[in-house]
């Protein structure tokens, strides 16, 4: 994870964006940022951490988006993830390196389902899908 690493314990909300790419970089939907939204909102006390799964560049409305997110709302964190680093001294470390999951149908789906399970077994706190707006 570039940046501090988040505080274990229950009072994160975790969203990774694992397909992140458009013709223009890395794209967060308008759709996405809003269920980012209502969680920062509904959960002033809490930490909202976006995972991206991407080295690319943002594109420019991206951008703008995470902008005014961090803006308006103090308890969001952006972050990149790089998984050769982030399952370091995990119990998937071997399993990474072994590279088995590129034998996979799937592997971009399996990597997100492992990707969701290791952040709540390092951190601990909520996973979210990036289509769940928080009500309440």
């Amino acid at each position: 994870v570039d940046g501090k690493d988040p505080p274990i314990g229950a009072n994160n909300i975790f969203f990774h964006e694992t397909s992140c790419f458009g013709d223009d970089g890395i794209v967060l939907t308008a759709r996405q940022a809003c269920a980012v939204e209502s969680a920062a909102k509904m959960n002033p006390t809490m930490k909202i951490y976006i995972f991206f799964l991407s080295q690319a560049n943002y594109s420019t409305m991206t951008q703008e988006t995470l902008n005014i997110l961090s803006k308006y709302y103090n308890n969001i964190s952006i972050r990149r993830i790089l998984m050769k680093e982030y399952v370091k001294n995990t119990p998937l470390n071997e399993w990474w390196d072994s590279g088995i999951f590129k034998t996979s149908r799937w592997p971009k789906s399996h990597i997100s389902d492992i990707l969701r399970y290791l952040t709540l077994w390092k951190f601990g706190g909520i996973y979210l899908d990036l289509d769940v707006v928080v009500t309440s």
